[in-house]
């Protein structure tokens, strides 16, 4: 990944992630638990938290992809107290949107 690519996926991630949690968590959960800047935190740490996991175990061929939306999901779980299903599909939506955008926009 060039330092251009890790750019564009911090900003791409930080556009398209917090609405993603935000829209999921509110939809999921009571909506007391629901604000947009704690989306907007819990994206930022999500993105730090997986781009540090992927660079120590990306290079290891299941580990790296299995790592990262677990850590997603696990993020939701802890910030928000969701149910695990609730947790697993706002993880892996945060996690999926911004790699498909990444690529395409990489793609062009």
């Amino acid at each position: 990944m060039t330092l251009a690519t890790a750019f564009l996926s911090l900003f791409v991630g930080l556009l398209v992630i917090p609405p993603v949690i935000y829209y999921g968590v509110r939809r999921l959960t009571p909506a007391e638990r629901v604000n947009e800047k704690k989306a907007v935190v819990v994206a930022f740490l999500g993105i730090v938290i997986t781009g540090g996991l992927e660079f120590l175990l990306g290079w290891l061929p299941v580990v790296g992809v299995v790592v990262a939306p677990l850590a997603w999901i696990c993020a939701v779980k802890g910030f928000y107290q969701t149910s695990w299903p609730s947790a697993a599909a706002i993880g892996l939506s945060s996690w999926a949107l911004p790699v498909l955008v990444v690529r395409f926009l990489v793609g062009l």
